[in-house]
Formats: C-alpha cells, sequence, structure tokens
C-alpha cells in the first residue's frame, strides 16, 4: 500500500499532463485528426517527462479496456425483448416514461402502465430510431449511447414479476414526496434543488438569461451543505473524526438521493482524495477526473460532466484580480470577475444547448450566484423539511423565476454565437489559455484577445468561400437555407413548423447566419410558415417574398421585415446576387397548396426550382414548359398528390430533394412517387440533412460522412 501512494505522490505536479492526454484520447475517438495531436503529445512526454509517459501509457490502456468491455456490453443489447428492474418512472400526460436497468446496460421504455422503481419487468416492444438530423444538432443516439442506455422502446407487452430495492429507491422516494406535498412553481424548484430532477422546469429563459447552471445541483451546492455541516458539528465541538465521519455519511447519501449526478460524484471523490493525499488542488483535481473516467469510461463523452470538471479545472488557475481595496467591493468585483472569466471558459460548451451569448448574463450571474446560493438553496432544505411553508417558498420562487422572465426579455444584448467544430475550440482555448498566462504576468493588454477571438466567432461566416445549400431535416415540413460566400447574402426558403426552442433560428446560428436576406414563403400552411413569425422576431429580416394569392395569410409578417412582396407568374425579381423567376401561381387556384409560390431561383450560376406543395393540377398548367434546373426541391414532401410522370418528364435536373419531414403523420414519402425517380433523388428521411456546394457554377452533394469535417 505505501509503494502504491509513493508511487502515486512521485507524480505530483504532473497529473494534469494526464488528464490532457485522457482529453486528447476522448476527442481522437469521434475526431481522427486529433489522434495525431495524441502521438505528438506522446512522444514529447517520452523525450521529456519519460515517468508520466509510463503513468499515461498504463493509465489509456487501463481506460481503452475498460471502454472496449463496456462497447461490446453495450452492443449485445440490441435485442427487441428484455429484461430488468425499473429504476426511475416519469409520469407523462399519456404515458410512463421508465428507466430500466438490465444486466449490464439501461434502456427508456414507454408505457401506459402505472410501474414503480424496483418492478422486474419483461418488455417486448419497438426500438424508436434516432438521428442528427442537422449539424451541430442534438445527436440523442450519441447521448443515449454514452448515458449506457441501449435505446428507446415503445412496449407493446409488459409482465411484471416481482418487486426488488433499487439505488434510484431515494431519489424516487423524495420526488413523490416533494410532488404530494408541493405543486407549481414551488415543486419544480424544489426538485432542481433538492434531487437534481429538472425535467419539470421550464429553462428557456433561465438558458436565455445565461443562468442555467445555476439549475443544477453543482459542487458549489454540495460544498455548501458541507460547509454547513461542519459549522454545525464545530457548534457541538464533535471532533475532528466524527466531522469526517458525518460529511462522509451525508455525501454517500447524497449521491443516491441525486441519482448520482456527476456534480456530487466529483464532490465525493475530491473530499476523499483530500483526506488520502496531501497535495495541490490542481493535482487533487486531475487525479479526480483520472479516477472517475477509469471507473467509467463513458462519462468523458458527458455533457454533464465535460461542464462540471472544466468549471473545477478553471478555479484551480484562476486568479482573482485585486484591483479594489475596500473589502466589501474587492470581493463583488471579484466575484464579477470570476464568473465573467467562467462563462467565457465555458462558452464553447455552453454554446452547444444555446446559440447565444447574453452580455447582460455578465452583469445579472453574480447577483444570481449570491441569491440562489444564500437564499434559494437554503430556503429548498429548509422548506423540504418544514412543508407548511411550502406556501410562502412558492411566493420566493415565483418572485425569482418572474425577474429571469422579465430580465431575459433584453434581448437587444444577446450575441448569436452559435456552435463551431472541434478545430476551432481547440484554437479558442488555445487564444484563452495565452490571454490567462498573460494576465498572471501583468501583461493585462493580452485581454485585447477576448474581443478578437469572439469577433471571429461571431463572423465566422465571413470563412464560407462557397455557395452552400443545405436542406433542412425538420421534424414536419420544409426548410432550406441557402448563403453565398462570406455570408454575403442569406436565403430562407419556408421555415417549417419549427416552433419549439426556436429550433429553426438555432440552427441558422449555428450555421454561421445572423440575418435573413431573403424569405420566401411558399404558402401559409404551418409545415411551410409556422416558424416565421418567431424566426423573424430572432434575426432581422430584410425582405419577405410569397405568393401573391397567400397575401391575407401572410401580410401579419410585414411588421417583422423590412420589405415585402407578392408575386405571381410570371413575376420576377432581381438583386446583387440572386434571381427569382415565378412559374406559379398564374391564377387563384381556391387552395393555399395550389397557391404555393413555384419558381426558379438563380444564384451563383445554379438554378434552383421550389415547387412548395403544388399538386398535379398546377403541374398540369406547366407541363408546356421544359425545365432545366440544378436542383429540383419535389413538391409537397413525395406526396402522391403531386410529382406526375408527365410532370418529371418536363424537367431536365441534376438532382432531386425530397424533405419529408422526419415526424410527419401521413407517410411521406409516397414509394410509389419514389419509385418515378432514379439515383439523382436525395431524401432527408435516408441522409437527414442534405447539403450541397457550389464552385465555378457547378454543383456538388456532399456526402454525409464529410458534413462534420465541413470547417463553416
Amino acid at each position: 500500500m505505501s509503494s502504491i501512494k509513493s508511487r502515486i505522490a512521485s507524480q505530483y505536479d504532473y497529473y494534469h499532463f494526464i488528464v490532457f492526454g485522457i482529453v486528447l484520447l476522448g476527442l481522437s475517438v469521434k475526431f481522427i485528426l486529433i489522434s495525431f495531436l495524441l502521438i505528438t503529445y506522446l512522444t514529447f512526454l517520452f523525450l521529456k517527462k519519460r515517468d508520466t509517459f509510463w503513468t499515461l501509457v498504463v493509465v489509456l490502456l487501463i481506460f481503452i479496456c475498460h471502454f472496449a468491455i463496456k462497447e461490446v456490453n453495450y452492443y449485445l443489447f440490441n435485442r427487441s425483448k428484455n429484461t430488468g428492474f425499473v429504476l426511475k418512472v416519469s409520469k407523462l400526460d399519456r404515458s410512463y416514461k421508465c428507466l430500466v436497468g438490465l444486466k449490464s446496460a439501461k434502456c427508456i421504455v414507454y408505457t401506459s402502465e402505472a410501474l414503480q422503481e424496483g418492478d422486474y419487468l419483461s418488455f417486448v416492444g419497438e426500438k424508436n430510431q434516432y438521428f442528427q438530423h442537422y449539424r451541430f444538432g442534438f445527436d440523442y443516439q450519441s447521448y443515449l449511447h454514452f448515458q449506457n442506455i441501449v435505446g428507446v422502446y415503445s412496449a407493446s407487452s409488459i409482465e411484471k414479476s416481482n418487486h426488488s430495492f433499487t439505488p434510484y429507491f431515494l431519489h424516487e422516494a423524495v420526488n413523490r414526496y416533494l410532488t404530494s406535498h408541493f405543486d407549481g412553481i414551488a415543486g419544480s424548484y424544489l426538485k432542481v434543488f433538492i434531487t437534481g430532477a429538472s425535467d419539470e422546469l421550464d429553462k428557456e429563459e433561465i438558458n436565455t438569461l445565461g443562468i442555467s447552471h445555476l439549475f443544477v445541483i453543482s459542487g458549489l451546492h454540495v460544498s455548501m451543505l458541507l460547509a454547513i455541516i461542519k459549522r454545525i458539528a464545530k457548534w457541538l465541538k464533535a471532533s475532528e473524526k466524527v466531522t469526517i465521519i458525518i460529511s462522509l455519511a451525508f455525501l454517500g447519501t447524497y449521491l443516491f438521493l441525486t441519482a448520482f449526478l456527476v456534480s456530487v460524484l466529483r464532490v465525493v471523490v475530491g473530499y476523499v482524495l483530500k483526506l488520502v493525499f496531501k497535495t495541490s488542488t490542481l493535482d487533487l483535481i486531475s487525479m479526480n477526473l483520472i479516477l472517475v473516467v477509469l471507473i467509467n469510461p463513458y462519462y468523458l463523452w458527458q455533457a454533464s460532466f465535460i461542464l462540471s470538471y472544466a468549471i473545477a479545472f478553471f478555479l484551480c488557475l484562476y486568479q482573482p484580480f485585486n484591483i479594489c481595496k475596500i473589502k466589501i467591493l474587492n470581493k463583488a468585483i471579484n466575484l464579477w470577475i470570476l464568473t465573467f472569466f467562467i462563462q467565457l471558459f465555458t462558452l464553447p460548451i455552453t454554446t452547444g444547448f444555446n446559440p447565444d451569448f447574453n452580455l447582460f448574463s455578465i452583469i445579472v450571474n453574480p447577483f444570481y450566484i449570491l441569491v440562489v446560493s444564500y437564499v434559494i438553496l437554503p430556503l429548498s432544505i429548509i422548506t423540504c423539511l418544514i412543508y407548511p411553508i411550502g406556501p410562502l417558498y412558492g411566493q420566493i420562487a415565483s418572485i425569482f423565476q418572474k425577474s429571469v422572465e422579465n430580465l431575459a426579455n433584453f434581448k437587444s444584448l444577446l450575441i448569436p454565437l452559435g456552435n463551431i467544430n472541434i478545430y476551432f475550440k481547440l484554437f479558442y482555448y488555445g487564444v484563452f489559455f495565452i490571454t490567462l498566462r498573460g494576465i498572471y504576468t501583468k501583461k493585462y493588454y493580452y485581454l485585447a484577445t477576448i474581443p478578437l477571438i469572439l469577433g471571429l466567432w461571431f463572423g465566422k461566416g465571413i470563412f464560407q468561400l462557397e455557395t452552400k445549400i443545405a436542406f433542412l431535416d425538420m421534424k414536419t415540413g420544409d426548410a432550406c437555407l441557402i448563403t453565398t460566400p462570406h455570408k454575403r447574402t442569406t436565403i430562407v426558403i419556408d421555415t417549417s413548423d419549427a416552433t419549439k426552442n426556436n429550433e429553426l433560428s438555432t440552427i441558422l446560428k449555428n450555421e454561421g447566419v445572423r440575418h435573413i436576406d431573403y424569405l420566401i414563403l411558399t404558402h401559409h400552411d404551418s409545415d411551410h410558415a409556422g416558424g416565421a413569425k418567431m424566426l423573424m422576431e430572432d434575426l432581422k429580416t430584410k425582405v419577405l417574398i410569397t405568393s401573391f394569392y397567400e397575401k391575407e395569410k401572410l401580410k401579419y409578417l410585414e411588421a417583422y421585415c423590412q420589405e415585402s412582396y407578392y408575386l405571381k407568374a410570371p413575376d420576377s425579381l432581381q438583386a446583387s446576387e440572386i434571381t427569382l423567376n415565378v412559374l406559379s401561381p398564374t391564377r387563384d387556384y381556391g387552395n393555399p397548396n395550389d397557391n404555393s409560390l413555384v419558381f426558379i431561383l438563380l444564384v451563383d450560376g445554379i438554378r434552383l426550382l421550389n415547387t412548395g406543395d403544388a399538386s398535379i393540377r398546377v403541374e398540369r398548367d406547366l407541363s408546356s414548359k421544359r425545365i432545366n434546373v440544378d436542383l429540383y426541391k419535389v413538391a409537397h414532401h413525395g406526396s402522391d398528390t403531386s410529382s406526375s410522370i408527365s410532370f418529371l418528364k418536363q424537367i431536365n435536373y441534376q438532382y432531386a430533394v425530397i424533405m419529408n419531414g422526419y415526424g410527419n403523420q401521413f407517410g411521406f414519402p409516397k414509394e410509389e412517387v419514389v419509385k418515378r425517380f432514379d439515383e439523382r433523388l436525395l431524401i432527408t428521411r435516408d441522409y437527414q440533412t442534405i447539403y450541397f456546394r457550389v464552385k465555378k457554377g457547378k454543383i456538388k452533394w456532399i456526402r454525409p460522412s464529410r458534413v462534420r469535417k465541413m470547417l463553416w
């Protein structure tokens, strides 16, 4: 035992080198180019720090072996029938969502049958399929994978056999207690701050204001609870040994109470390591991460793990500025500076959830940290124990939530940064650490790099060298994005019904769009124009274009743009980089689908035909015309009401695209329609978002394997 401890002690001040090696290995799993950086790093350690090199090699081998075992176990459980214990149950409107523990993995089961944690069951059901529908979008399948969840099932039959204790019993029991005694905002807040269950809390305004990190149980919360325990123990004059035993018992219990949240696990492991090893905070947090990922390698790809440890490492490196001699103001200013730098440090992570950086959050963050830490959190504990004061707690929570909603309305201070690829993130952190080093050496002019890097991030669209076209894979309906080189011109054709979490706006911001030059709405149906108002409120829109016979239905959108045009055949519209020629409607067909704006868009030397939802009736009116285009957007999502054989013979195209809407309830696209096309047909059902690039007047499909490699 002493030899192991001495071996560990020999690597003091070097454990962060091992952590960096683990991080590079984790990135290499998803980004093959990072493996060259890992090899270079290993070579450097071999030449300069031989002992650290061999320690890292041993750690990486253990990590790889454990990861391989978990992967084998994970893929063995791809079956339609499974058995296991119910770990957690969430009641939905018409069904129950159950987390079921299998032999060496987990799964999610949706069922109409009421279940409780601990129920042992066998279930048969259809496994749901999930895809990453667009670049920078949430990859739910990857999320499930690294949560060790082998699938999501809609159960067709369930058989219960017996009941047993599960590790989630305490978590579920306390949630049931909170549900039965508290409702509304009080119940939601108590679950967030006591058990870490945040499913019932609406976080839209919280995310907008940039304070979502306060609504998860973090190391700060647990550390405060530990400090309270130590203060009580000191007041009771308990010995140090007794205080340690009580603290360990509390941490263990709290780990079960929060269903093994990563942030709580980090504090528990850190507390134990601090008792055993006497070394620097940086060493302790590094040893902490190494131990946790060796226990469960999947943690390395979980967002909560990344965010928790990123903040912990930054706090180790941070040195507060002492720029105010008045003690109270000094603490306030240091807190403001600390939260500001934490926001900057975690920005590449948090923009994966929210594409906007709220400048107002820089001001209000310290205030909310103090309110949550010294008011909401202690009151949550007291209210949980003394439930009659629930109404008072509910009023305080309502006032707090109302203040968040009011401040979140200051959207003029939102900077749409959007998500970025891994290479820009590495560049960002390189510049960030150079800036910190300059500050530590009192070279404050290094701070100028912060607005510079943020400016590059905000203006990342200028690095786009070619015209790009994206047919977006939305849940329902059509949405297409066209951007010319350097994002000089941005064109959006239809907006789907993307109102949930302003999905389309998020997609566009992640693609580097900062405003919309032309918004073309083929007609007013919700699956084509349902998200228009929300999009135009969020992104400045210059010109709105739609069908002449849809004017009355879409006229309300004029308040959100600078100009509007209502066109019919044979109208045309010319601008600096685009020409739009209208083919239909030639008359009022009496229904929105046939009144769709059918047009050919000329941009950067290529021709795009968009037919909206026009039916065979409109196609007959167009059949006398020979149409030559590069891209053909097939009408009505591949419905059999459109795309007649005679019309298709009139079109000469290089690629045809069907946007079926992955959540459509009508079975689009219809197979009989698909069979009318050849291999030039691309369907979002098969490829998710379909990307094209235009170079020297020629169009090229960007295959899915290369989409992730796109820099801009």
